[in-house]
């Protein structure tokens, strides 16, 4: 019912004589952009993780896409590349240690066309105005800027083999391609792998249908296109109960952040001891960069995060609750006051049941990225070995131009009118494990460890 009523949302003209056609969410996993909440090749545990990566065209048409890296810290670019699909085409790579540096880098032994090409032995990530490190955690978006048409869709199109006609056709310098609006149904997902210690976490990628009704193709070497593209639609479509709000902003970002705004975030954590589990909550803001890079800093991100950040400034504001299974609900920190995250588009935390937050990368991913202004970890009392926690972001509420519109479904009535909206833009999950170490098995000595990803549950706030 739902993905009928949205389909019918997209397809009519309002009663302003405005086209609806407008970014929302991706009722199931595909769309015209996906947003990855997390790569890292951080040592966990003492050992090196990397990320899997697959990109997949579920349609007939052929696709141009800008796979875009952006590190954890300020959501920086490090890396963008051109990848173009064949009709149901799969893209692949990894982000692994770059063995010569302090940073990471993308390898692949995909066939499809990608430009600028990756070597065999892969394609540093560059920490542009931060050191080679910070490129070692961070987010990847992928944006779908063009179907691929004519005499270029036949060049990208595999033979026998799997290999592309001819690749250069198309990322050749000056190459002319032929391209017609994006179409949608690109989906993928992501695996943080632990080979050594047997754990991965696997997630789909976030998608965003509608993003735009025409083409916005370019060269791999120009870094326009973004979510903040002119070709984007500064319009926002959400279905909250039986209400559609259909709302307008002055920039296309902000419908994108307006599609991610979450009022309530809440994660499940297991820190048993019988089977010395740990939990790390993942948080990432895909368009924080678009906001706090000069100032003032707008709605909804808070000034305190403005570009460049002191490395210990306080950050976004968030009420923090707890609670075991059993339902006793605590604030965090006992008094009551509101948590800081420092300055950061992905941010990583522990929880830990007692003890205290002595080490300077998180439980379960080994990150270093910025965490609580006091530390990487969440301490709970010790009898807090499993639960959840429940994040509230503080209020600096982004509201929509007033020509936006909300549509009763039930009644069919349409109000003319802004709409605010509450919390931040965020995408994230829960990682947590089981290690039970090295156990016999018929083959000798097995692997006993388990890791799993579950996506944060969200709430929405928007009014009236």
């Amino acid at each position: 019912m739902r993905s009928a009523i949205c389909r019918w949302l997209l397809g009519v003209t309002s009663t302003l004589g405005m086209p609806v056609h407008a970014v929302s969410l991706s009722d199931g996993a595909s769309g015209q952009a996906l947003i990855f909440p997390y790569y890292t090749v951080r040592s966990s545990k003492g050992d090196v993780q990397n990320t899997l990566i697959s990109i997949v065209n579920d349609t007939n048409d052929s696709k141009a896409l800008r796979v875009r890296f952006r590190q954890a810290a300020k959501g920086i670019d490090v890396g963008a590349f051109n990848v173009f699909l064949s009709p149901r085409d799969v893209w692949t790579a990894a982000v692994v240690p770059s063995g010569t540096s302090a940073g990471a880098k993308v390898i692949s032994r995909d066939k499809s066309c990608v430009s600028p090409g990756i070597p065999v032995d892969g394609i540093n990530l560059a920490g542009s105005q931060a050191s080679a490190d910070t490129t070692n955690e961070g987010f990847i978006e992928v944006l779908e800027m063009a179907a691929v048409t004519g005499t270029s869709a036949t060049a990208i199109a595999p033979g026998g083999d799997g290999t592309p006609a001819n690749c250069s056709a198309v990322v050749a310098d000056g190459a002319v391609v032929s391209v017609a609006p994006p179409t949608g149904g690109v989906s993928g997902s992501t695996t943080i792998i632990n080979v050594a210690n047997g754990l991965d976490f696997s997630l789909n990628g976030i998608a965003l249908t509608s993003l735009s009704s025409a083409a916005f193709y370019r060269p791999a070497a120009d870094s326009y296109p973004s979510f903040n593209a002119n070709e984007i639609n500064a319009t926002s479509l959400i279905l909250v109960g039986n209400v559609a709000y259909r709302s307008q902003w002055a920039r296309a970002v902000d419908a994108v952040s307006a599609v991610l705004m979450t009022r309530n975030l809440t994660g499940e954590f297991v820190l048993d001891a019988e089977t010395r589990s740990q939990t790390d909550f993942v948080l990432t803001y895909p368009t924080r960069t678009f906001y706090v890079n000069q100032g003032p800093v707008p709605a909804p991100f808070s000034d305190s995060c403005q570009e460049p950040p002191d490395p210990f400034l306080s950050g976004e504001r968030f009420t923090l609750d707890y609670a075991n299974r059993d339902g006793a609900l605590n604030r965090y920190p006992r008094d009551g006051a509101l948590v800081a995250l420092r300055c950061a588009s992905t941010e990583v935390f522990s929880v830990q049941a007692g003890g205290s937050d002595a080490t300077p990368q998180t439980s379960v991913f080994g990150s270093t990225s910025n965490a609580w202004q006091d530390g990487n970890s969440v301490i709970l009392p010790a009898t807090f070995q499993n639960g959840f926690v429940h994040l509230v972001p503080g209020d600096k509420p982004m509201t929509s131009l007033p020509t936006s519109t909300r549509t009763d479904l039930a009644t069919g009535l349409t109000t003319v009118g802004a709409h605010t909206f509450a919390g931040l833009p965020i995408v994230g999950f829960v990682g947590r494990t089981f290690e039970n170490g090295t156990l016999p098995c018929a083959a000798g000595n097995c692997q006993g460890n388990y890791g799993a990803a579950f996506p944060l549950r969200t709430v929405r706030a928007i009014s009236p």
